[in-house]
């Protein structure tokens, strides 16, 4: 069996993270789409969504706080994102947002 941070790929429960600094809505739900797509073609479960629409420069960003939430209370133990750069494109952004999945041995998966 593989594992990652001592989780077994098949107890993922990742919550699915879409970020886009475009005003066009359909922008994230076609980024929304991928992913979904992509758990289901590799037998992941998704346990919860959420994206934001912003620069990702700060991490007061409504759907990362959900997605923080829910790795906090155990319902995700991991983020599904299309690149790192949906957490943030700025080092030290990206960097907290790791160091946090880190901290609640939570692993981030890129399609």
């Amino acid at each position: 069996m593989e594992q990652q941070n001592g989780i077994n790929k098949h107890d993922l429960k990742l919550w699915a993270y879409a970020r886009s600094s475009s005003p066009r809505p359909g922008v994230l739900i076609r980024q929304m789409q991928g992913l979904l797509a992509d758990a289901e073609r590799n037998h992941w479960t998704v346990v919860g969504t959420s994206q934001d629409m912003s620069t990702g420069r700060t991490l007061a960003r409504m759907g990362l706080r959900e997605v923080q939430r829910a790795v906090r209370q155990g319902i995700a133990n991991g983020i599904l994102v299309e690149d790192v750069g949906r957490l943030s494109h700025e080092y030290s952004t990206a960097l907290r947002v790791l160091e946090f999945l880190q901290d609640h041995s939570a692993v981030l998966i890129c399609t």
